[in-house]
């Protein structure tokens, strides 16, 4: 009971940090609407959120089929997977080094810069500032965005580990009811 009561724990954990840190990585959108990747990874936090409170009720109602939970975590699974893959695909290996030499690939990244519009034949973005603007601004900027990025980077990372665990308690589940145990509980 404890292995699976750990498990749950950790994937509301993990579900909670990734709602936590995709929402509000969704608001500091300040040009446009953010980008699907925010959204979805959202997404993935609210039903990772929703999936191991079944999970942890299932552990204790008898009356939740073993294949049904199994099922759901499966499901949840593939859902991280996905989010994380888009994730990281779409922080496209940032380096977040607030430097002035990854300033530039900060300032394009759309996940990071707060969304972007031309006008007057600039690029100006939600950081505020335009890529040629001194140094001391940009600098400023840079320590923004690698805030911005590290929240990212940290937001996929735990989409990754919410998917080690819910298929961690598809293995728990899946011996417990292996082993002829009415409960789903080891």
């Amino acid at each position: 009971m404890i292995v699976t009561l750990v498990t749950r724990a950790f994937q509301l954990i993990f579900a909670a940090i990734v709602l936590g840190l995709s929402v509000s990585m969704t608001q500091w959108q300040a040009v446009g609407k953010a980008p699907a990747t925010t959204g979805y990874a959202a997404f993935c936090g609210g039903w990772g959120l929703v999936a191991a409170a079944i999970g942890l009720i299932a552990s204790f109602i008898e009356a939740i089929p073993a294949l049904v939970i199994i099922a759901i975590d499966a499901l949840s699974a593939l859902i991280f997977l996905a989010g994380g893959i888009a994730l990281t695909v779409a922080m496209k290996g940032l380096s977040c080094s607030s430097s002035l030499q990854n300033y530039p690939s900060l300032f394009d990244n759309k996940i990071v810069n707060g969304g972007c519009i031309e006008q007057d034949g600039e690029r100006l973005c939600g950081t505020g500032g335009r890529p040629g603007d001194d140094e001391d601004d940009v600098q400023t900027r840079a320590n923004s965005l690698k805030g911005r990025c590290q929240r990212g980077q940290a937001d996929y990372v735990f989409l990754f580990l919410g998917m080690v665990m819910f298929l961690m308690a598809i293995g728990v589940t899946f011996f417990a009811k292996k082993r002829g145990s009415r409960k789903m509980v080891v």
